[in-house]
C-alpha cells in the first residue's frame, strides 16, 4: 500500500488542531479554566499518590502550552499590545518552571498557581 505523507486533510497529524476540543480551546478564559481544573484534580489525586500527581500537575500545563504556542506562532509578525507582552513573558515563565519541574525536580507547583492566576486577570482585564 503507498501512503503518502500530507500535512492537509483528514488523516493528517495537524488534523488535531481542527478538533471541536481545540476550537473551545481557542477562548483564553476557558483554556485556564481547563488547566485550572487538571491542576485541582493534580492536587486531590496528591493525597492518594504523590508521584502520579506530580506527572498530572506537569500534564496538567500542556494544553495551556499548545494554545499559547500556537498562537504566538500564527502571530509572530504581529505588533504586540503590552497585555500581551506580558502574558508572553508568563508564557515563558510557566514553560520554564515545568521543564525545571519535570528533569530538576524542583518543587514549586504554587508559583506555577500564581502566574496562572495573573494571566487570568490580564485576560480578564483586556476582556472588559
Amino acid at each position: 500500500m503507498d501512503y503518502k505523507f500530507s500535512l492537509k486533510g483528514k488523516n493528517s497529524p495537524l488534523s488535531i488542531l481542527r478538533s471541536p476540543l481545540m476550537k473551545w480551546l481557542r477562548d483564553d478564559r476557558k483554556l485556564l479554566y481547563l488547566t485550572a481544573g487538571l491542576v485541582v484534580f493534580g492536587g486531590i489525586v496528591r493525597i492518594v499518590n504523590h508521584p502520579l500527581s506530580v506527572w498530572l500537575l506537569n500534564a496538567a500545563f500542556i494544553p495551556y502550552f499548545i494554545m499559547r504556542f500556537i498562537f504566538y506562532f500564527k502571530n509572530r509578525q504581529r505588533t504586540w499590545t503590552a497585555i500581551e507582552r506580558y502574558r508572553l513573558s508568563i508564557f515563558a515563565v510557566l514553560f520554564i518552571i515545568v521543564v525545571l519541574n519535570f528533569f530538576a525536580s524542583y518543587r514549586i507547583e504554587f508559583l506555577l498557581l500564581i502566574l496562572l492566576m495573573i494571566d487570568y486577570l490580564f485576560v480578564v482585564n483586556r476582556e472588559v
